[in-house]
């Protein structure tokens, strides 16, 4: 009887071993090509808009929902609505763009705000002229000089992302992405090190039971002692 317990504890860990790695394996992310007009909202009603992510590049998508998607796009979380991206069944080699922009304020500091909206007590950074940043996309705002219109910027911050107003920065144009699929992996044949990796695994694994064998092998070696005494 326990002898029969030890076997199925050693055979529970090896299993849940082999299941956890072909689990890993398998989970692979799926993409989804943002089509023209693409708005990233925050929350999961679709009102607070982040912003308009750029047509032709991808976003992750870490949820499906019916009436959103919940993705993230390069390290920005958010939805977007289902019919505003179009999922693929390839890995993309080229997931975002790669726009900068840089901060212009004849020498004085430019705010980094939470919101594009220049009437409210929100800003989260105040950088200094010249510096260069990566921008997400565009999203309208609050208008501080009628010739220059509502545009804002959505940059990217280490705590997150923030709005710089479009006055305030030269942005770099977002170019169309050029869309390729990452090649196949190549699997090389099987090696020497790969056998002994594989066999250094089981090891592993065995070395683990050991203990629990030791330990039940002693408990029953006593049992039977005992019993022997009795007689």
């Amino acid at each position: 009887m326990k002898i029969s317990v030890v076997f199925l504890i050693a055979l529970s860990l090896v299993l849940f071993h082999g299941s956890g790695t072909a689990a890993a394996e398998n989970a692979k992310p799926v993409y989804a090509e943002i089509l023209q007009g693409c708005i990233l909202y925050s929350d999961d009603g679709l009102t607070m808009p982040v912003t308009v992510l750029p047509q032709t590049y991808f976003v992750t998508v870490i949820e499906t929902r019916d009436d959103c998607l919940r993705v993230t796009y390069k390290n920005a979380d958010g939805y977007v609505f289902p019919d505003s991206v179009s999922v693929v069944d390839f890995t993309p080699k080229t997931k975002f763009a790669s726009a900068k922009l840089k901060l212009l304020n004849d020498g004085g500091t430019v705010n980094v705000r939470s919101r594009p909206d220049h009437t409210s007590d929100n800003v989260i950074a105040r950088l200094s002229d010249g510096a260069s940043l990566y921008y997400y996309g565009t999203v309208s705002g609050t208008i501080q000089n009628e010739v220059i219109g509502d545009g804002w910027f959505c940059v990217e911050l280490e705590s997150g992302y923030g709005y710089v107003y479009s006055m305030y920065a030269q942005a770099e144009p977002v170019k169309q992405n050029v869309i390729e699929s990452e090649p196949e992996p190549v699997v090389p044949d099987p090696l020497p090190e790969s056998a002994a990796a594989g066999k250094g695994e089981y090891f592993f694994i065995a070395a683990l039971c050991l203990p629990v064998i030791i330990f039940m092998y002693l408990l029953f070696k006593n049992d039977l002692g005992s019993a022997e005494k009795r007689r």
